[in-house]
């Protein structure tokens, strides 16, 4: 009896310490919705249509909104940096022209009033 608890018990022990290293506490996955350790594009600047990132994206051109469909190049309207840490957005792919870093603080930014503008994402990068 004694052993075949103590077989149960490091069983389960292996079995919780696997499915907590699976998946990291700030992973993004891509499920549109804007997530702790995530940076989010905004289709529009109220709405909550967005895609959701966890990682620098060289070009937004093969990336779409996950729960409406369409591609995040030159579509964003909005951003929020929820990682904790810097991100800068860019007009053209592989981090190029102009760019803004939005502040690591959870709030909604509108584009329209920075370099990259309205409509016109197309990358960023994790500082």
């Amino acid at each position: 009896m004694r052993k075949a608890a103590t077989v149960t018990i490091v069983g389960m022990v292996t079995m919780v310490g696997a499915g907590l290293s699976a998946t990291p506490a700030n992973a993004a996955t891509g499920n549109g919705v804007c997530e702790a350790g995530e940076f989010c594009v905004y289709r529009d600047t109220t709405g909550n249509v967005l895609w959701d990132s966890g990682r620098t994206d060289n070009s937004y051109s093969n990336d779409t909104y996950p729960l409406a469909g369409g591609t995040v190049q030159d579509t964003g309207s909005s951003v929020v940096n929820r990682r904790g840490k810097g991100v800068r957005i860019f007009v053209n792919g592989d981090q190029n022209g102009a760019g803004w870093n939005v502040p690591a603080d959870g709030k909604r930014w509108n584009l329209s009033g920075t370099p990259v503008g309205n409509d016109r994402a197309s990358s960023h990068q994790f500082l």
